[in-house]
C-alpha cells in the first residue's frame, strides 16, 4: 500500500535486517543427541521460515543464509549444502524415528508481541509437529520469554539481564525458548537474531 502512495518512498535502510537463528539446546535431552539433531536438517527450509516473516515482499528475503548474513565479512556459502540441497520432510522422519527419540518435550516460547519471533515460532513448531517431535508450545510476551532465561555458565550480567545461552557463546542472542534459571533445561530450542 505505501509502495503505490506518490508521496512515500519506501526502501531498505539496514541491508542485513533480521537473521533469526535456530539454536538447539544439545546439553539435555532431547538435543543431546546428536543424531536427533542431524535429522531436522533434511526438513529445514529457509525459505519456508523467511516467507512467514516477509510474506509476499520477497525482494526483502535472502536465502540461503549461514551464520554470517551476506554482506558481511565473514559471511560464506561454504558448508550450506545441507540447507540449499532439495528438502526432505519423509527422510528427516525416518532419521527422527532412527535418532532413538523417546518423545521427550521440546519446549517452545513464542514472543507473540514481536511480529518476526512469533512467525518464526509458529514454522518451527510445524516442522517439529511434522517430524514427530513433541513440542510444549507456549506463547507469551516478550518480558516473559526474557524473564525465562537459561542456566548460565558465568554469572557476568546482572539478575535478570539476558545472557546467552552457554551453548552459543558470549553474544546476546534473543531467546525464544528456554526454561527456568536453576530448573533443568530439556529440549529447549531458542530462536535468535544473528
Amino acid at each position: 500500500m505505501l509502495r503505490k502512495s506518490p508521496d512515500v518512498v519506501v526502501k531498505v535502510i539496514d541491508p542485513f535486517g533480521w537473521q533469526p537463528i535456530i539454536a538447539l539446546n544439545h546439553l539435555n535431552p532431547p538435543f543431546d543427541n546428536p543424531k536427533l539433531r542431524r535429522a531436522l536438517l533434511p526438513a529445514l527450509d529457509q525459505k519456508a521460515f523467511v516467507a512467514a516473516v516477509i510474506g509476499e515482499q520477497t525482494e526483502l528475503g535472502h536465502v540461503p543464509g549461514g551464520f554470517f548474513a551476506d554482506g558481511q565479512p565473514m559471511a560464506t556459502h561454504a558448508g550450506l549444502e545441507v540447507l540449499t540441497r532439495p528438502r526432505d520432510l519423509k527422510l528427516a522422519k525416518q532419521l527422527v524415528s532412527e535418532s532413538g527419540y523417546g518423545g521427550e518435550p521440546v519446549v517452545l516460547l513464542s514472543a507473540s508481541d514481536r511480529p518476526v519471533y512469533s512467525a518464526v515460532s509458529q514454522v518451527t513448531r510445524a516442522l517439529f509437529q511434522a517430524l514427530g517431535l513433541t513440542v510444549d508450545f507456549q506463547a507469551m510476551d516478550w518480558g516473559s520469554v526474557i524473564t525465562r532465561g537459561p542456566v548460565r555458565v558465568r554469572r557476568t550480567r546482572a539478575v535478570g539481564a539476558p545472557s546467552s545461552p552457554p551453548w552459543m557463546g558470549s553474544r546476546c542472542p534473543i531467546p525464544a525458548a528456554t526454561s527456568r534459571c536453576g530448573q533443568r533445561q530439556e529440549g529447549l530450542v531458542w530462536l535468535a537474531n544473528g
